[in-house]
């Protein structure tokens, strides 16, 4: 004699198993624990072209753990979620005719759950400018 399965019995079963599906989502995963992200803040200052004074640069995009920011007008910007611990900073984009000042990569120590302010801020000069090559070895 074949054993059976009672419709309600097989009922839960499959409701388990859907609920289980459910569970594993295709939505990339949970979100991450607040405590473990942070917020990164600073200045985007520019060369002024005519006489070289330094004021902030509206528009540049501060990428930090693929999180962006944009600096206002007087250059501040916040990158919100950003993974706790050392993180690289990437300026993704200045605006014309600016380019970064330094081409050495640039990090942070990044606080979950409060806000890293950079201690130094990250400087454009006008392309034409030009930027001195490094010395060679």
């Amino acid at each position: 004699m074949q054993p059976t399965i009672h419709p309600a019995m097989l009922a839960i079963i499959l409701g388990m198993v859907l609920v289980g599906f459910a569970g594993c989502g295709g939505g990339g995963g949970s979100p991450a624990d607040p405590a473990q992200l942070g917020t990164v803040t600073g200045l985007v200052m520019a060369s002024d072209i005519d006489n070289g004074d330094l004021h902030g640069l509206e528009g540049a995009e501060v990428t930090i753990a693929n999180q962006t920011g944009i600096s206002d007008s007087d250059g501040h910007f916040s990158v919100i979620d950003v993974p706790a611990g050392q993180q690289q900073l990437i300026v993704v984009t200045l605006p014309d005719p600016y380019v970064l000042l330094t081409g050495e990569p640039m990090h942070c120590d990044v606080t979950g759950g409060a806000a890293t302010d950079l201690s130094e801020p990250i400087i454009a000069i006008p392309e034409d400018m030009g930027v001195p090559d490094p010395p060679s070895l």
